[in-house]
């Protein structure tokens, strides 16, 4: 899986769902790409099929 996680440095949510996707991503022998932006909502998760996932809440349901 290469996935791309959009988040913004002072966004509390991002940082958890870093911590999440880098686990689960990584262990399951994938890339993330992470993409630092000023604006937008964050995190949003973009996979590779183009499946978008947009808030911590959806993030942590799709790898539980």
């Amino acid at each position: 899986m290469c996935a791309k996680l959009y988040v913004n440095q002072t966004c509390g949510y991002c940082k958890e769902a870093e911590k999440i996707i880098i686990k689960q991503v990584i262990e399951n022998g994938g890339e993330v790409e992470i993409i630092n932006l000023d604006s937008g909502v964050f995190p949003k998760l973009v996979l590779k099929d183009g499946t978008k996932l947009t808030g911590l809440d959806k993030i942590e349901k799709f790898f539980k």
